[in-house]
């Protein structure tokens, strides 16, 4: 989700309307159980609305009641997606086993709709997003961090996991691995792990890199005030 835009991304009012012509009554839960059965069998890029008034045999029309067009279809199945996203409290661990927990929850709500991580990333915050951006910088901010340090922390917690789903949608694209130039020694020793940088260990040690880095600007102002003790 771009976080620079504040305008929050608002799914209609999920109730039944009665659409014209006496066509059967249509509901955003029906809409989005719909939406997601086609992004688990043809994943979100083949995603439109005309396939899912073909799907629901219904009118466009009937569909426009709830949904305006495929960015609002693929917002309401984003927020759907972040809302199975349980926020671990503080009695669940220290700061940084609530990050580690909730970048892993994250992650698995994510692959449970093929795709959508990108779309996470690509369209404005829905409210959940919100409510995930808050998790986030509420957990750095229990952690001791300043106002400023929460903020710089969640943009690069954010920005890492742009990369990372891009690389993902890479090297699902690439099935056979990445291609490395010429002769050069250091990418021929590393290119039998490239297809395999979408797995767990990886995803943990990204995460453990990025938690060891902020953990150093905890610990900084203390060094500092032990050596200036002696």
């Amino acid at each position: 989700m771009t976080v620079e835009s504040t305008r929050p991304v608002r799914a209609r009012a999920a109730t039944a309307k009665k659409p014209a012509g006496g066509a059967r009554p249509l509901d955003v839960a029906e809409i989005l159980r719909v939406a997601r059965q086609l992004v688990a069998a043809q994943g979100l890029d083949a995603l439109s609305m005309r396939s899912l008034t073909r799907e629901l045999g219904v009118s466009h029309m009937a569909t426009y009641h709830h949904v305006g067009n495929k960015e609002d279809l693929v917002a309401l199945i984003v927020d759907d997606v972040l809302q199975q996203i349980e926020v671990p409290g503080p009695d669940e661990g220290t700061w940084e086993e609530r990050l580690r927990v909730l970048n892993q929850r994250s992650f698995l709500a994510m692959q449970s709709c093929p795709g959508i991580d990108q779309a996470v990333f690509d369209t404005r915050p829905t409210p959940q997003g919100w409510r995930l951006i808050d998790a986030y910088v509420g957990i750095l901010l229990d952690a001791g961090f300043s106002e400023r340090q929460a903020a710089l922390g969640f943009s690069l917690i954010h920005s890492y996991g742009m990369g990372r789903s891009g690389i993902e949608r890479e090297l699902r694209n690439s099935p056979g691995g990445v291609e490395t130039p010429g002769e050069s020694s250091a990418l021929q020793r590393i290119k039998p792990v490239w297809a395999q940088l979408h797995r767990p260990d990886f995803r943990d040690f990204s995460i453990d890199v990025i938690i060891a880095g902020l953990r150093s600007i905890l610990v900084a102002p203390e060094q500092d005030q032990a050596g200036a003790a002696k």
